[in-house]
């Protein structure tokens, strides 16, 4: 707004889209709280029948959240030795219970790779795919078979 819009007409314009605008921020809140407060207020149920004695199991302790970094760093000596793209790394990280990681984070994760020397760009290329990595870690050993 300019000094030329300063008008009584321009003014009396915007208090009345201001007024507009607040009663809408009331109703909405209003229909928030009217909302909120039925999912609240629970039904009136009769008490559960006493249970007989017996010992609560115990919790199962919290699965501890690792870092995508960490899951990163550990899916990237897995990779094919030829090169992989960020989409191959992203399924490498799939484990049940867990979703992809996203794109962006994967992307970031192999720049700040480069520049630690644990990635090198084999092709830089455009399009979907986008360019090809490889990795400078060396091949996981497979874990020995127990004798029989």
């Amino acid at each position: 707004m300019t000094l030329s819009d300063l008008n009584p007409d321009a003014l009396a314009e915007l208090e009345a889209k201001l007024t507009r605008d607040l009663e809408m921020v009331r109703r909405v809140r209003a229909l928030l709280l009217e909302h909120q407060s039925a999912h609240l207020i629970p039904p009136a149920a009769p008490p559960p029948p006493a249970a007989p004695a017996t010992p609560p199991l115990p919790a199962s302790p919290p699965i501890p959240i690792r870092p995508i970094n960490e899951i990163l760093l550990e899916a990237l000596p897995t990779m094919p030795e030829q090169g992989f793209f960020i989409e191959d790394l992203k399924r490498a990280c799939k484990t049940p219970g867990r979703s992809l990681p996203d794109s962006d984070t994967v992307k970031a994760f192999l720049r700040q790779g480069v520049r630690k020397g644990l990635v090198i760009v084999a092709d830089i290329r455009s399009g979907r795919r986008g360019s090809l990595y490889k990795h400078t870690l060396p091949r996981p050993t497979p874990p020995e078979t127990p004798p029989a």
